[in-house]
């Protein structure tokens, strides 16, 4: 036999628990008459008590539906969510006796001035969650005045004719806190259901600021079968009526149509005046540390105290266009600050070795959401992979750094050629970045910069791989063809031969011409002709790595992993060291188009100052 168990709920317990054979746990109404096979999972659920565990459950708060009135599957359900004080007792007998429909019906009669001057709308005297008004054609519905104010909640609303309002909490952020539809119409049946929730640890925190039950007092309705076991509780009008002891619902059974409708009016006590059980961030011990962290002892360690995060920390600001994640270079050292819309950010997070962020905690714990230092706090580095950390390991923002700041030279260096044979182009037209705008104000105006610095574990995905080389090429690819082939005009390729070739073709040629001129001694004017002299459509050496670059974006387009690994082959990677991500892999290809760049730009350099 199985065996019983009671749910933790607020005093008058609405719920028994029973593990069946199979061992799952199922919800039944303690002493109610209906075999507990016929129970429907709806009514289940209306009335099960809610944990008070955190995370982004959702709970129902308001409910109007009608499902195939007319049809073998009839269900109906009309539902309130009443904020029901704790000081003033849960009497649920007299609670469900209260308006299950909506908080306000019709508008109030007002014969004279001021006659609705102590007009309080209410659930029998009792705050609500969803403010709700219908005259029975016509319904509305929002999130309490109170709730949504009391929370610091936004609204917005999305759909047409089929409007639906969603509220966010814009402080933290967090979207979707609680939705529901606006509105519905009734003539003979519903339009559409109404259903409205509100996530769970969002409503715990209301009901526990007002000192309150949030209490379902609700009508449901169902087409049961009419099975013999059933059946045999009707009288012999087809007729049967149940109100427990403590009255906390009333049911009626009464045959209809072809099988048995059943009819509940009820309340149930859903959530008690408690937080749920979110992790806190005063508490927390961190490595390195025997004693809880608190606000208060944070805000008293300055100098030197500080904490070691994995960079990964990061994923979540980064990939997420709400959140602000800059990068600013301070001194010779990179800080990376996630924040949000100036409501709060971590300042002074100093990126050291490769994928490490270390951040004072007294900066740590100052004016930010708990729930951001308990993230932080969950990609805490042990006292031994602290340790273990090389200090003087390139990360990927100084790797990032190091392509950009080859690319402002190769702008400017470019641009001086150009002038010296007559093709005029600016430096910023080439590259498509700015040194004044970086000095300005850093990174902000290109994303494409960003993008490529964003967090790159070593266990990076294949898929994370190709996608962070595709938008490395594309960064190098941009630059424009047409003064680049004019410079190689003037260097003797005949006009046709250079139809075909894209960029990284045409830099290549130009290293060519460049090289043989420098080790010749000679000055810039040597290259008009060059190319008589020079096998130019060959590949060089030095510029292998940004031509595999084009075969890795071609890999990642065709998803041809057979051509990614010949392509890092060929740079000179060992791709046995895939097999423990690719992140290394990464760090060599970037490590590898750096240095192509920087060869470029000291044959140009040597050229022009001949």
């Amino acid at each position: 036999m199985a065996s019983l168990h009671e749910v933790a709920s607020p005093p008058g317990p609405v719920l028994s628990v029973r593990a069946d054979s199979k061992g799952e746990t199922i919800m039944w109404l303690d002493e109610f008459p209906v075999p507990a096979d016929l129970i429907p999972e709806r009514l289940v659920r209306l009335v099960t008590p809610m944990s008070a565990n955190p995370g982004d459950v959702f709970v129902e708060v308001a409910n109007h539906l009608q499902n195939d009135p007319h049809g073998a599957a009839r269900e109906d359900l009309l539902m309130q969510m009443a904020v029901v004080k704790e000081a003033e007792g849960l009497d649920l007998g007299a609670l469900r006796k209260c308006n299950f429909d909506v908080v306000s019906s019709s508008t109030p009669v007002a014969d004279y001035k001021g006659a609705i001057d102590d007009f309080v709308p209410s659930i029998n005297g009792h705050d609500y969650v969803v403010a709700s008004w219908g005259d029975h054609s016509f319904y509305n519905f929002y999130l309490a005045e109170k709730v949504w104010m009391s929370l610091g909640l936004s609204s917005r609303t999305v759909g047409g004719d089929h409007q639906r309002v969603i509220f966010d909490d814009l402080g933290t952020p967090e979207f979707g806190v609680a939705e529901g539809e606006a509105s519905t119409e009734y003539e003979w049946t519903s339009k559409r259901s109404v259903f409205w929730k509100m996530r769970s640890d969002y409503l715990h925190r209301y009901l526990w600021m007002r000192g309150a039950y949030g209490v379902r007092i609700f009508y449901y309705s169902k087409l049961l079968p009419a099975r013999a076991d059933l059946t045999a509780l009707l009288d012999e009008y087809g007729h049967f009526a149940h109100v427990p002891e403590d009255e906390r619902y009333e049911m009626d059974l009464r045959r209809h149509d072809d099988g048995i409708l059943m009819q509940i009016w009820g309340a149930a006590a859903i959530l008690g005046p408690q937080l749920s059980n979110e992790r806190s961030a005063e508490g927390l011990v961190w490595p390195g540390d025997d004693s809880p962290m608190t606000s208060d002892r944070a805000n008293a360690l300055v100098g030197g105290v500080s904490v070691l995060i994995d960079d990964r920390f990061l994923d979540r600001y980064e990939q997420d266009a709400v959140y602000d994640c800059h990068v600013v270079k301070i001194g010779d050292r990179w800080h990376t600050s996630p924040g949000y819309r100036g409501q709060w950010s971590f300042t002074e997070c100093v990126r050291v070795g490769r994928n490490a962020i270390r951040i004072p905690m007294h900066e740590l714990y100052e004016a930010k959401p708990g729930r951001e230092i308990v993230h932080a706090f969950d990609h805490a580095l042990s006292a031994e992979a602290a340790a273990a950390i090389n200090l003087d390991q390139d990360h990927i923002v100084s790797r990032t750094d190091r392509i950009a700041r080859h690319l402002l030279e190769l702008g400017d260096l470019l641009a001086d050629l150009g002038g010296r044979i007559g093709v005029d182009v600016e430096a910023e037209a080439i590259v498509h970045l700015s040194r004044e705008r970086i000095i300005a104000d850093q990174w902000r105006p290109y994303p494409e910069l960003r993008r490529l610095a964003r967090v790159a574990p070593l266990n990076m995905t294949q898929s994370a791989f190709l996608t962070r080389c595709k938008a490395l090429n594309e960064l190098l690819a941009r630059m424009p063809q047409r003064p680049l082939k004019r410079m190689l005009r003037f260097c003797g390729c005949p006009a046709d031969d250079l139809k075909e070739l894209r960029t990284f073709r045409l830099l290549q040629a130009l290293l060519s011409f460049l090289q043989e001129a420098n080790a010749r001694g000679d000055d810039w004017e040597a290259l008009a002709g060059i190319a008589q002299e020079v096998d130019w459509r060959a590949d060089n050496p030095a510029w292998v790595p940004l031509l595999k670059l084009n075969r890795l974006r071609n890999a990642e387009a065709h998803e041809d992993f057979g051509e990614m690994r010949a392509a890092l082959e060929v740079m000179g990677f060992d791709t046995a060291l895939l097999n423990g991500g690719y992140g290394l892999a990464l760090d060599y290809v970037f490590d590898k188009c750096a240095e192509a760049l920087s060869t470029l730009n000291c044959e140009l350099r040597k050229l022009l100052c001949a």
